[in-house]
């Protein structure tokens, strides 16, 4: 071992050196750009900040990589050769007069490294199947340019490899597991990019980095086919979007667009709309059937007749009389644009044609008067009243008459939630299966909602549907990632497959995470068949990597309640997950936020069921001068340290140390199934300590680790 050692430390001497030739190399290369460019292209600015922008973020890689050049090293000798090419896996690929000197974790030989066993072996190349013998595989462990360790993996088990980057403390930013990808998720990141797959992941599986990586993956392989701007990551809310920010620019990717379902309608509607909580409505029967593919028919057969004949109910009118019938700018409307309705282009036509007819306008209009003033002797005041309207009306039309027009036009396109209202008004109309007290309650909330100027997550859908049906929609991207998927209802995927009919989709989620109870899937099937007609794969990850297995095991018990797949630990053993009769000593919490400091965790947190406690609890650490975030969905920043937040909120995040603050009975029911996803979601938080607190008696799933369960007390802290 001690050779090995020393063997490696000499080619990371070697790499040190060769990293920071190419860091020269790239920042001198950043020197050079404008002036290059600015000549040639006489100034082409786009083209010149595009080319910086690339080099910046290969120099930011390249200075990222100098803590860590490299993580593990194959021995691969293809068919036909004398003697095997050593090739060291890294962030990116470092050059040496055209040696490879770090060989990218992306390109197809590395996958060896994450697949591949000792013995013969192949992998899929960009010209095809190549087929050799993989003699060594090593794992390096480098930390702040020093080696620290060299072993070969065929000596040690997978969860032994994987043991020293799952000990590592979570801070406010998720981190690349680029040295740390395991087989399953391999399988996944690797997938070409023009497949649809669903991932059913269970909480810590890594189902949010294999999405990031698989983004890396591909705008390598394929940079030719698809670019950093075509690519749209959905994400639950604006924190866990900069939760997982630094992730793509260190895995030398460009920015991608990154919004949440929410934002990403809102900017197609172009309207000014919050979200409204829905947690009141939780068993509403509208909230659920809002995201039915039932509800979506319902609004096809509305929208069909709304721009058949809804549009226009009044004809363009001056003093009184039609200019346009209203049938006629129907047609013009549908017609200019295959069959969907188009305003812009039939206002253009009106106008041009206002102004040509104008002076036959004039004469059609002004009959009225003329046949006054000509029938009547010039001494008869009608008749002068009769000239000045006519003189008036002339008037009107030339210097006005393009305004009113305009205004008309404006009038006439309705917003996507007016048109929405309008549906709702009538919905009895077009859901004649619902009872009367379900229609009653689909449009008191729907519209309560809407007068407010807010909207339910579960209405986004049927705007989108509208706006695109209507209106149209303008979105060019090629393949759409979708995290937190779980919460989404039939119509939330329907509308984004149908404004974005010729993108992949690659779709994350854990059905044992659902905590939308209103219509969220609960087959991933449903969605691949309804959906994508069968054309999306299902893929599984089982395997938690996040927790402790104690907290893995703890969290099992409640997915066995909820009849679902339990998921596998990592051999990663940690302290027993604590209970404490505590939920209402802030003293306590104070105390074990200091016990937590000082082990050096740098992110804990205190997750409460609801708002309402969350905020009590927050407010309670404020006055013993305890420095805590207090997370909420208005939130766009995740700053690690000391968090407050609840179940919902947590979801996607993971902190070193956990405490659920109320775990009573009378909090989480065992009966509820909202309320077991709810405590699955908080309790698969934790890396590494989870602590949960309750008043008189824990919930029942956790009954087990009371003293009246065959006197197991082991795991009971009490403080009264």
């Amino acid at each position: 071992m001690e050779k090995v050692f020393e063997e490696e430390k000499a080619y990371l001497n070697y790499t040190q050196e060769q990293l920071s030739n190419s860091i020269a190399t790239q920042e001198k290369e950043m020197l050079e750009i404008p002036k290059r460019y600015n000549n040639v292209l006489q100034g082409d600015t786009f083209l010149v900040e595009d080319l910086m922008s690339s080099a910046a973020t290969k120099l930011y890689v390249l200075k990222l990589s100098r803590d860590c050049p490299y993580f593990g090293r194959i021995d691969f000798c293809s068919k036909g050769s004398a003697k095997p090419t050593k090739i060291y896996i890294g962030k990116t690929t470092v050059m040496d007069n055209g040696k490879q000197v770090i060989t990218d974790w992306r390109s197809p030989i590395c996958s060896l490294y994450y697949d591949g066993e000792i013995g013969d072996v192949s992998y899929e190349s960009i010209s095809g199947k190549v087929e050799g013998e993989l003699q060594l595989k090593r794992q390096i462990i480098i930390r702040n340019g020093e080696l620290v360790e060299a072993f070969d993996t065929g000596l040690v088990s997978d969860d032994d490899l994987i043991q020293p980057y799952l000990k590592v403390n979570a801070d406010d930013k998720m981190k690349t597991i680029i040295a740390s990808i395991q087989k399953e998720q391999n399988v996944i990141i690797r997938k070409p990019f023009i497949d649809n797959i669903i991932v059913q992941g269970v909480a810590g599986s890594g189902k949010t980095s294999v999405a990031l990586h698989r983004i890396a993956y591909l705008l390598y392989n394929f940079k030719d086919k698809i670019k950093s701007n075509q690519f749209l990551i959905i994400g639950p809310n604006k924190y866990f979007l900069d939760y997982i920010s630094t992730i793509l620019p260190e895995l030398d990717t460009e920015s991608v667009s990154q919004q949440t379902y929410f934002n990403l309608i809102v900017n197609c509607l172009g309207e000014k709309i919050s979200l409204e909580k829905v947690d009141n409505k939780k068993e509403s029967f509208a909230e659920q059937f809002k995201t039915s593919i039932e509800y979506k028919n319902a609004l096809d057969a509305f929208i069909n007749e709304y721009i058949n004949f809804g549009i226009v109910d009044n004809g363009f009118c001056i003093d009184g009389e039609e200019v346009f019938s209203a049938d006629e700018i129907r047609k013009r409307i549908i017609s200019t644009f295959n069959k969907l309705p188009n305003y812009e282009i039939a206002y253009t036509y009106f106008v041009e044609k206002f102004k040509n007819d104008i002076d036959d306008i004039y004469e059609k209009l002004n009959a009225k008067y003329r046949s006054i003033y000509m029938s009547l002797p010039k001494t008869d005041p009608n008749r002068r009243i009769a000239i000045e309207k006519s003189t008036e009306l002339n008037k009107l039309l030339r210097e006005k008459g393009t305004k009113l027009l305009k205004d008309y036009f404006t009038k006439l396109k309705l917003r996507s939630t007016d048109i929405y209202k309008i549906f709702i008004l009538n919905a009895e109309k077009y859901l004649p299966n619902l009872s009367e007290a379900e229609i009653q309650q689909l449009q008191q909330e729907t519209l309560g909602t809407l007068k407010k100027r807010k909207v339910s997550f579960n209405d986004l859908p049927a705007l989108m549907h509208i706006q695109h049906l209507i209106y149209g929609t303008n979105l060019d991207y090629k393949n759409v990632v979708i995290d937190e998927a779980q919460d989404y209802g039939l119509f939330h995927f329907y509308a984004l497959k149908e404004v974005l009919p010729y993108s992949c989709f690659s779709i994350y989620g854990d059905l044992a995470q659902s905590i939308n109870s209103c219509g969220q899937i609960k087959d991933w099937h449903d969605v691949i068949d309804k959906i994508f007609n069968g054309n999306c794969e299902l893929l599984n990850l089982k395997k938690s990597y996040r927790t402790t297995i104690q907290i893995t095991e703890n969290a099992n018990k409640i997915l066995q309640q909820l009849n679902l797949s339990l998921a596998e630990p990592v051999i990663r053993k940690g302290q027993d997950v604590s209970f404490s009769e505590s939920s209402k000593d802030i003293d306590y919490k104070v105390s074990k936020i200091a016990e937590w400091t000082e082990k050096g965790y740098k992110s804990i947190a205190i997750i409460c069921k609801d708002d309402k406690e969350a905020n009590k609890v927050f407010n309670e650490l404020k006055d013993k001068n305890i420095n805590a975030n207090r997370i909420t969905d208005e939130n766009s920043q995740y700053s690690g340290g000391i968090s407050v937040l609840t179940c919902k909120q947590s979801k996607g995040l993971e902190f070193d140390a956990v405490m659920l603050n109320d775990a009573s009975t009378n909090m989480y029911s065992i009966n509820s199934k909202e309320d077991m996803h709810l405590l699955y979601v908080a309790c698969t938080r934790a890396l590494h300590e989870l602590d949960i607190l309750y008043s008189k008696k824990p919930c029942e799933i956790f009954a087990q680790y009371t003293t009246n369960n065959l006197g197991n007390t082991q795991k009971v802290k009490t403080k009264k």
